[in-house]
């Protein structure tokens, strides 16, 4: 799967799925900037008037009056378009922070395993015994003088 990579070789696993969507909002962003530019140029073609950009001539208005129709009609597509590419940007941006949470948890998990693991395959301390100087049991070893 692109989402996984291979397990590099310490034994880890990277999971580059959160870094990929989030470049994939990048690109819708810039979709919708391209909506918007789109929509911006209908509009102003839908701004003109009539008498002032097209010939008086009658098959010209007729055809002016279906162009600029035709861009409205565009423009309201151009609309619901941006709607839901604002929409999948959002639910790209959401389904990545609970993908990133997912990751954290399991990593935490895992963190905790391995300690758990770690700490039941240590070896326990060999037992020390009870040194006795003068009559007196003495339990730490570590400052010693020789006798």
């Amino acid at each position: 799967m692109s989402d996984l990579a291979a397990p590099a070789p310490t034994g880890t696993v990277e999971i580059n799925s959160v870094a990929e969507l989030l470049a994939k909002i990048t690109r819708v962003e810039e979709s919708m900037d391209l909506l918007s530019t789109a929509r911006g140029e209908l509009e102003t073609i839908t701004m003109r008037p009539a008498r002032q950009a097209w010939s008086t001539v009658p098959s010209m208005v007729s055809f002016a009056g279906t162009y600029v129709s035709a861009c409205s009609a565009t423009i309201a597509i151009v609309d619901a378009a941006e709607v839901q590419v604002a929409g999948m940007a959002e639910a790209i941006r959401l389904f990545a922070a609970g993908m990133e949470l997912q990751d954290t948890t399991a990593l935490d998990a895992l963190a905790g395993l391995e300690k758990k693991i770690d700490e039941a395959l240590a070896p326990t301390p060999l037992p020390v015994p009870d040194v006795q100087q003068n009559g007196r049991i003495i339990k730490e070893h570590m400052h010693q003088q020789p006798f």
